[in-house]
């Protein structure tokens, strides 16, 4: 494998192919990070001359680029924890007083920052897809692949060689979006909330997207021997992992049949008296895997849950499709229903099981690729 691997690194950087996908990919990161960034208030307006009239608490105040700095969360003395906490479960009260009473930018910023991550993986994904019929693409159009065949190499040895080629592109392209990320950060002054045990897990998972993504695209490559057949893969999968798919839409019926959540009176009275006495800081929440929903609790106790629908089997399929869904934090960031919460999906377990299938699909699609392309004949 070290021969198959060595020589296909060499043919790549002595092609075209490579230099385009890196400029590529560098400009584009650069110009879609910088989009996103100036979609932020609480950036451009570091830049810009703009006012913005804001109220809270019965308080008005004028943010400019003079002052704009000073609402952002690097400035409210709290940490980062703390930060992400807030809103989840229960933390000091001083600090959730200072994050809630006060005009500030800390959920924006904690929000745009997971939706960042969420996404991070589109970009490179959609570079490597492109990428992979050209390149590997060639070697089966001049007999490239034939010649490893006949010189002694499995085509097990050629497959997974291709794959740890195309996967060190993955992480390249990735850390390319990443800088540039970065140098959009520096530009705005910015530093962002990061909290290690949210962002790492979904980076671990941004990463395993790229892996499986390519290795669908390289699959249908492998078993076809076809550049379109390929392409139109990557297409495919590039078209599900940017857009909300149909476990989303899945999730929108899910949550349809709570349209009656049997939750009494006495339940919402309790809960009301609980925040006038102790406020929202004492009201925690969990992640409920058999509802795919919050519940709220007091302590112990159970405040607001949802019951379940009233058909349980239409409810397994539904739940069924969500958790086999590879791409289901960054779907459900894309469409809004958990990006406000990136806490809770991380300690409650969500990005664990959204990661632990990514690598189920990513085994299921090599696995695939491998069987096929053994038994089929080269003609090329």
């Amino acid at each position: 494998m070290k021969k198959i691997i060595a020589g296909m690194f060499f043919r790549m950087i002595r092609g075209f192919e490579i230099w385009i996908l890196l400029a590529l990919t560098v400009i584009c990161a650069l110009f879609f990070n910088y989009k996103a960034m100036d979609d932020e208030m609480y950036l451009y307006m570091l830049h810009s001359d703009e006012t913005v009239r804001e109220e809270l608490n019965g308080v008005e105040l004028d943010v400019n680029a003079g002052n704009v700095k000073q609402f952002r969360f690097e400035n409210l003395g709290v940490s980062v924890e703390d930060a992400y906490r807030a809103r989840v479960e229960t933390i000091d009260q001083a600090v959730f007083d200072r994050l809630e009473g006060t005009y500030n930018y800390y959920d924006q910023e904690i929000r745009f920052l997971f939706v960042s991550m969420g996404s991070i993986h589109l970009l490179p994904t959609v570079m490597i897809i492109l990428f992979i019929p050209f390149f590997f693409g060639r070697m089966f159009s001049d007999g490239t692949i034939k010649n490893l065949i006949a010189g002694g190499h499995t085509r097990g040895s050629i497959l997974f060689s291709s794959m740890i080629v195309t996967m060190v592109l993955d992480l390249i392209a990735l850390l390319i979006n990443i800088a540039a990320f970065a140098v959009w950060c520096v530009y705005y002054e910015w530093k962002p909330p990061v909290y290690m045990p949210v962002l790492v897990p979904m980076l671990i998972l941004a990463v395993l997207m790229m892996f499986m993504a390519s290795s669908i695209c390289l699959s249908g490559l492998f078993i076809s021997s076809k550049k379109t057949v390929s392409f139109v893969v990557g297409f495919l999968v590039a078209l599900y992992l940017a857009f909300p798919s149909s476990s989303m839409i899945a999730m929108v019926v899910l949550e349809s049949s709570y349209q009656n959540y049997g939750i009494s009176q006495e339940a919402i009275d309790e809960t009301k008296a609980i925040i006038q006495e102790k406020g929202w800081n004492y009201i925690e929440q969990k992640f409920d895997y058999s509802q795919f929903t919050y519940t709220y609790y007091y302590g112990d106790k159970e405040l607001l849950g949802i019951n379940p629908p009233s058909n349980p089997l239409l409810n397994k399929v539904i739940l069924g499709m969500l958790y086999l869904d590879p791409a289901l934090v960054s779907h459900s960031v894309a469409s809004n229903h958990w990006y406000a919460a990136p806490y809770l999906v991380s300690r409650d377990g969500l990005l664990t099981v959204n990661t632990i299938t990514a690598v189920l699909w990513l085994t299921v699609s090599t696995a695939c690729g491998l069987l096929i392309f053994r038994k089929r004949e080269i003609h090329c």
